[in-house]
């Protein structure tokens, strides 16, 4: 049965991914597909929590697994979604996503850094509000790696 269900299944490499989508994975019990557009397909948790698997296009973000290649999306919104964490792939449809050799990237700034290089009104003194340097704000896009250092697995 299962090389059966290999042999179906079209395999996209997954090359970036973040703390948050991996625990994601590994504390879904059951998943379905939530929503498809062209480069993203969006799965939803018993949670309610919401992963999104995007092409190299859409680009990194803290709630997305990058892959590799240009997927096939399954056909329908609904349909459920199977994760095998002890190979590190994720199943849904005709989709197959490996993503166990994918490079974990931490999207949160470095804020102590970002005070100490960035100009602001004393030295080392950055004019934010306390409620993004603290974390509990999202402040928007934070530079994920560049492509070219993701490690994505050979063809």
């Amino acid at each position: 049965m299962e090389k059966a269900f290999y042999s179906y299944c079209h395999m996209n490499d997954c090359c970036l991914t973040t703390p948050r989508v991996r625990r994601w994975l590994a504390h879904s019990q059951e998943a379905r597909i939530l929503n498809l557009f062209t480069d993203v397909c969006n799965l939803v948790n018993q949670q309610g929590q919401v992963l999104s698997l995007v092409t190299r296009r859409i680009g990194a973000g803290p709630f997305t697994l990058v892959l590799g290649g240009r997927p096939a999306w399954p056909a329908s919104a609904g349909d459920r979604v199977r994760i095998d964490r002890r190979a590190g792939r994720l199943y849904a449809g005709p989709l197959a996503v490996d993503y166990s050799q994918a490079r974990s990237w931490q999207p949160r700034p470095e804020w102590p850094r970002l005070r100490r290089e960035l100009p602001g009104p004393a030295a080392g003194d950055l004019a934010l509000p306390p409620e993004i340097t603290s974390g509990r704000v999202c402040a928007g896009s934070y530079p994920a790696p560049p492509p070219e250092t993701w490690r994505c697995l050979p063809k």
